[in-house]
Formats: structure tokens, sequence, C-alpha cells
């Protein structure tokens, strides 16, 4: 299921920077240059007090592996173990739905 508020947030949001996270992560290095946060061996620690689920829908019957906001018109796209992409609008309406699973997985 995805969230409505979460893939809002992921198309209307900058990118995060280290000063946005502060209590989110441990002390590992982190650093920014000019493509945004860098991170390495950072362990997040869970705050889902941060989360807030506004609404939710079924996305795919598979589990999810790829979440990906698009900016122009805002969307996300979603692609699942079985290689099938779905693209959202930010209120949750299915705009697309393409499989990438080539000639040899195709379904019968």
């Amino acid at each position: 299921r995805l969230s409505v508020e979460a893939a809002r947030r992921s198309l209307i949001r900058p990118a995060l920077s280290s000063a946005s996270l502060p209590n989110l992560m441990g002390a590992a290095p982190v650093r920014e240059d000019e493509r945004g946060l860098l991170m390495t061996k950072v362990p997040l620690r869970p705050h889902p007090e941060v989360i807030k689920v506004a609404g939710s829908w079924p996305a795919h019957p598979e589990e999810i592996v790829s979440l990906a906001p698009s900016g122009t018109p805002p969307a996300l796209v979603t692609t699942d173990i079985s290689k099938e992409v779905k693209v959202w609008s930010p209120a949750g309406d299915l705009w697309g739905h393409f499989s990438m699973r080539g000639v040899e997985e195709a379904l019968p």
C-alpha cells in the first residue's frame, strides 16, 4: 500500500539536506556536495512519529521494490518484484501500467 501523504511529500518537497535530518541520523559521517546529501554506513533509527499516513491504496499484488517521484507532471512511479511498473497521480489515480518482463517472462 502507498501512503498518499508520503507520495505528495516526495513530489513537492525539495531534496533533504543534513540540516533537515538532525534526529534521524546516527553518529556516522555525513556530508553534502553539489548533488545533495551523502551518507556512508549511516544507521537510521526508526521514527514512526515522523510519518503520518493520510491515505493509502492497493498498488501492486507483489512486493514494491522501487518508489520514485517524477517532477513534471507530478507523479509517483512504482515497480514491483515481477517488473510491473505503475505511474500514479499525487491523488492516487493510476495513470499507466507497464510490464518490463520481456518476451521470455511474458504472461501466458
